[in-house]
């Protein structure tokens, strides 16, 4: 017996529906495995971690100071510092020292001398080193107000002997450089070789 033709639309469409329906459900089981496979991860990122600022360093220079002021002597000092910081460490200036010749603002620096003239005192010159050149200077020592560090500064001159010369100007003053010839320990010979470095 043949089909007849109503029959065989009716199966044709049923075969297109058939087909429609299996073509969309692969379509749609691919889009969900592309899906979950390009799904974007989530990254773990850790915290930033927190640096503690480091301490800040104290600076500090270290002076040297001579010269009319109480108690010269090597002192550190912080850093910016100026010469009115290195003449109270030094505990303020003598009665004789010259003022009017000292610039207390100035800034000081690592490893100068600042040297306090005493009245009438004559300055030293230039000599090319401006941390020497900050202050009047002498080019001779003044026996009348030299500290126990400049007086060993002169040839011939140990710390013994200096300090027999500050007792020998506190109990009888020093007028003239010969007075040194008083004090034990200094003669002819010893004199002749630091009278050169002795103001007059």
């Amino acid at each position: 017996m043949s089909a007849s033709p109503g029959a065989v639309v009716g199966l044709t469409l049923m075969c297109i529906v058939v087909l429609i329906v299996s073509i969309g459900t692969k379509t749609n089981s691919q889009t969900t495995a592309i899906d979950t496979t390009h799904r974007p991860q989530k990254i773990q990122t850790e915290p930033p971690v927190e640096t503690q600022p480091a301490p800040e360093e104290t600076q500090t220079i270290t002076i040297y100071i001579s010269g009319a002021v109480k108690t010269p002597g090597v002192y550190e000092l912080p850093a910016q510092s100026r010469v009115i910081d290195a003449v109270r460490k030094a505990q303020e200036l003598t009665e004789n020292a010259d003022a009017n010749t000292i610039n207390l603002a100035q800034p000081l620096s690592d490893g100068q001398h600042i040297h306090i003239p005493a009245k009438g005192e004559k300055p030293k010159p230039p000599t090319g080193n401006a941390s020497t050149q900050n202050i009047p200077t002498n080019t001779c020592v003044d026996l009348k107000t030299a500290s126990l560090t400049e007086l060993t500064s002169l040839k011939g001159i140990g710390e013994k002997t200096a300090q027999r010369i500050l007792d020998y100007r506190n109990e009888h003053g020093i007028k003239q450089p010969q007075d040194l010839l008083n004090i034990d320990g200094i003669g002819q010979k010893t004199y002749r070789r630091l009278e050169t470095g002795l103001c007059k």
